[in-house]
Formats: structure tokens, sequence, C-alpha cells
């Protein structure tokens, strides 16, 4: 017979602190709760009952957390396993995530950063014994949202290189809906970097809780300490705000991953837009490129300093290096005019270029460019690339100064206010060259001057 209780063992040879655990553990629903005060205890008890999530101190006497960690999770099915410790070096946290535990909890205890992990890993019980959980009838985490899928996914944020794991985590996640991504999902993304750097600055570990419907993921920030959310929140875009809610020591935000494409906009890029639709037909997903618009501008000034408090110089230098191998590939192009000289630009020069450009988030634009230029210029053929192998040369040659002159007035000059200046242009310049190879615009001299190059 299923069941929707869920049994935790508590393991730690001090009362007080299981008292703790207990509480916030009750406070979960259909919990059946075991106690331990040390690790043989722990490990006889989860031999001889269903134990579906265990809590483990580290230090106990007669066999530490370690030891019984190690025997609890070799067995055939073993329960989750959450190390609970004052323990904060990372070679024991190492070891500990060697063993295959499920997480690693520091003291003293973020009482709501745990129940929300516990919540999630009850909801994971559930499910592997066959329940069917749905969406949740419970009120998520998120004050965002009333009812969502009943799981959450957790990120425990101490340092720069957690951060790169979450945005390695969400970049994932995007390719999933990658053919109707929003650009809020883009500036939501720099959004939670910014507000993890912020927290890391301060010396406060963050808890990252992720809850999720099927129209979007509902974020909870909780920092360790009493950091100030709600200054944290003022430090970000006003577009992000819209989605944002800020309480005294906790964070909300709402990423949209869906939304209606077909939505009107106004001004320089609406324009830009009719007359390239005059030409060659768009798909969707270059159509949201046209139409991502920054309310808020960046200063190139402001955005390195930013920058470089996260990141080296390395990146940019490697851009100029390419740039210094696309030029002098292009040239192998014009005068070999073969496909193989073109497929030696693309993989040796613009495929690199695109690869830098979108490791850094605030130009995913210009890398989505690129990476669409490098797709259809694999896909001309000999014949296509032996006639229009001067011309395309020449069109190459332009978009590679484009991208020369926004990398020394961004990083080298500093000298505009908005640093994504080129985003939409550089896009309708590469779709122009694919809509040339592909014959939906004559490619004969006298339509030269109809290019839009920038």
């Amino acid at each position: 017979m299923q069941t929707n209780d869920i049994n935790i063992l508590i393991t730690d040879d001090i009362e007080d602190n299981r008292l703790i655990l207990k509480t916030i553990c009750k406070k979960l629903g259909n919990i059946n709760i075991f106690e331990a005060v040390n690790g043989l205890e722990a490990t006889q008890i989860v031999d001889s009952n269903e134990i579906d999530i265990v809590l483990m101190d580290v230090m106990m006497p007669v066999m530490d957390g370690f030891e019984a960690t190690k025997i609890i999770k070799s067995v055939e099915n073993p329960p989750y396993l959450l190390i609970i410790t004052a323990v904060a070096d990372k070679e024991t946290e190492e070891k500990f995530t060697a063993l295959g535990i499920d997480g690693y909890v520091r003291k003293p205890i973020d009482k709501e950063g745990l129940k929300s992990r516990l919540d999630g890993l009850r909801n994971s019980c559930l499910i592997k014994k066959g329940i069917k959980t749905g969406m949740s009838a419970k009120k998520p985490l998120s004050k965002q949202v009333d009812k969502c899928r009943n799981f959450k996914t957790y990120f425990y944020i101490e340092n720069e290189e957690d951060a790169m794991n979450l945005g390695l985590w969400l970049t994932d996640y995007k390719a999933r809906y990658d053919a109707n991504i929003t650009f809020a999902f883009e500036d939501s993304l720099a959004a939670i970097y910014k507000i993890c750097k912020i927290c890391i600055q301060k010396q406060s570990h963050l808890t990252i809780v992720i809850e999720e419907d099927f129209e979007n993921i509902y974020i909870t920030f909780i920092p360790s300490n009493s950091l100030n959310c709600m200054e944290v929140g003022e430090k970000l875009s006003d577009s992000v705000k819209q989605n944002l809610l800020c309480e005294t020591t906790l964070l909300y935000l709402t990423v949209v991953i869906s939304e209606d494409v077909k939505s009107i906009v106004t001004g320089a890029l609406k324009a830009k837009e009719d007359v390239i639709k005059e030409k060659i037909s768009v798909s969707e997903e270059d159509v949201k490129i046209l139409r991502r618009s920054h309310t808020e501008k960046v200063s190139a000034k402001e955005f390195v300093e930013d920058y470089l408090e996260s990141a080296s110089m390395d990146e940019i230098y490697d851009l100029r290096d390419i740039e210094d191998k696309w030029k002098e590939l292009i040239s192998d192009v014009a005068h070999a005019k073969t496909k193989e000289s073109l497929t030696a630009l693309v993989e040796g020069a613009i495929d690199e270029y695109a690869r830098v450009v979108n490791r850094i988030y605030e130009f995913s634009a210009i890398g989505y460019a690129l990476s669409s230029l490098c797709a259809f210029l694999r896909s001309v053929d000999e014949q296509r690339m032996t006639e229009m192998a001067p011309k395309l040369a020449m069109l190459l040659e332009h978009i590679l100064d484009d991208l020369s002159n926004w990398r020394n007035t961004i990083f080298v000059a500093k000298d505009t206010p908005d640093i994504h200046y080129l985003d939409s242009s550089l896009l309708s310049s590469c779709m122009q060259i694919d809509a040339i190879l592909s014959e939906k615009i004559a490619s004969s001299d006298d339509d030269e001057d109809e290019l839009e190059l920038f």
C-alpha cells in the first residue's frame, strides 16, 4: 500500500541540534522522524527501516558522519542524504560529494533554505514510490505563484565557480526551450549572475531554489546572513524589476520562458524589421533578436568596470587575435574560391569568435548572429561558392570591420553610451548574406548599394 508518509532519520550527537532539525522537518507534514546519536546507530536504523532521507552530522562519537555516509550510500537503494555540519572546509565537502551525498548544509542552519530543500527531496521520494505529485496543491516557496510543478532544484552559491555552474545549468535549461525563448530570459540570466556576485562580494552564501510551471520559472534567493535584499533589488535593471519581488531577507524572481513573439514593437528596430521583410523572410527566432530592446542603456565605461570585477580581459584579447586570423582567411576565400577555403574561415575564425562572445551574457545577440552566419556558410555548395567568392569575401570583411570597431569602441575607447548598438544591425547583415547566397536577393553588383551592412 502506497503512503504519502516520508521517513526522515536525524543523526546528531547533540540533543538541541536534533530538536531544531525535528522542528524544521515537522513543518513539511506527513513526516515520520527517527533519531540517531552517532553514525553506527544511523547505519543500524537505515538497515532495519525504510528510511527516505537522512540528515547527517559529521563530528560524532563511536562512528563519524563520513564512515556512516559511506556505508549508507553503498546499500542497494540508498536514501537521500544531506550532510549538516559546521565543518566548512572545501576538502571535507569534496570527500562527501564523492560518496554521492545529495546536499551539504552548513551550520548555523538556514531554516527556510533547509525546509525548501527537504520539501524538494520529499517530492522526489514520492515520485520514487510511484505517487503522482503533479502540480503542487501546497503553496510553493516563491510568493510570485500560487501553484507550480511539485519539484524543486537547488543551488548553493559560495564563490564564482558555483555561480558559473548555475550559469551553465541555466544555459542548458535555455537550450531545452530554444525554439521559443524570450529575451526576458536573457536579461534575467544577467540579473541572476549579478545577485550572485553581490552576495559573494558581501561574503554571504546564497541558497537558490528553482521552481517551475510550463510557462515560467520561479527563483527564490536566500542569503545566509542579514544581507538587505531590498538594496540588492535596487541594483537590478528596470526590465528585471517588473518580475522581481523583494523582502528584507529574500528575493523572488519570475523568469518568462515563453511569450507571444507577434507582439508589436516600435521605434528604429521596427523600422529595420520592415525593411528586411521586404527583401527576405525571417524566422521567428531572428525576429526576436531584432526585437530585442534594451530599455536601460549601459555605457561601455560602466560595463567594462563591472565586467572586470568578475572576469579578465583575456577573452577580449582573444577576439583581437581571431580578427587577425579572420582577415588572413578572407583573402584565401577571395582567391581560392573553394568550399574548403570557406570552411577554414568558418571553423578557424568566425565560429571561434562566436564562442568567445557567447561566453559574455550581455552579447548573446551578437553571438547568435555569428552562430547563424556559420550555419548557413557551412551549407553553401561548391558551385555557389565559386560564383560568389569575391562578393562573399567583401561582405565578410565588412562584418569583420564592424566587429573590430565594436570591440575597440567598447573595450578600448569605452566611448559608447549603449553597448548593444551593434546587436540588431549585425544580425540583419548576416541575414542578408544568407539571402544573397540562397538567391533570395539578387546578387548583381547593382544591388550592392542596397546592402545595409553596419
